[in-house]
């Protein structure tokens, strides 16, 4: 279950960045090139997530999760901020939705801007899992 808390808690944080800096005078075009960039930093967790086995954590197909001694702790570290990127990355977009949802029509500049950065992300994660079977 700490996985699955782990996932909840990328998404928890996602859900606030859009509030934390809301204050920032940041361009639209900006914010597009800054939510990209964090899109490719996510997919480097995304590969790390994968790669170390965490769906299989998550559905329980594995029955107990043992840390790795032999890397070093600021790897294991470094690696767990990455995997979390991509929880947060979603909840972020999600957010940017939710208040999207809210917004006058004419107030809205881009509201299908999330939605195609969640569907790049779901359509990312499943072909690596595709061709993750191939290989």
């Amino acid at each position: 279950m700490s996985h699955w808390a782990f996932v909840l808690m990328g998404l928890h944080l996602g859900m606030h960045i859009p509030v934390m800096f809301a204050r920032l005078r940041i361009t639209d075009k900006l914010k597009t090139v800054i939510s990209a960039a964090l899109c490719i930093v996510a997919g480097i967790g995304l590969f790390l997530f994968i790669r170390n086995g965490m769906p299989d954590y998550l559905f329980f197909r594995v029955p107990f999760a043992f840390l790795d001694y032999v890397k070093a702790g600021i790897l294991v570290f470094l690696e767990n901020i990455l995997m979390l990127t991509i929880w947060a990355y979603i909840g972020t977009q999600i957010a940017v939705l939710c208040r999207n949802s809210q917004m006058k029509t004419e107030d809205k500049k881009n509201p299908l801007l999330p939605v195609a950065f969640i569907m790049d992300y779901v359509f990312h994660l499943l072909l690596w899992i595709l061709l993750r079977r191939v290989i």
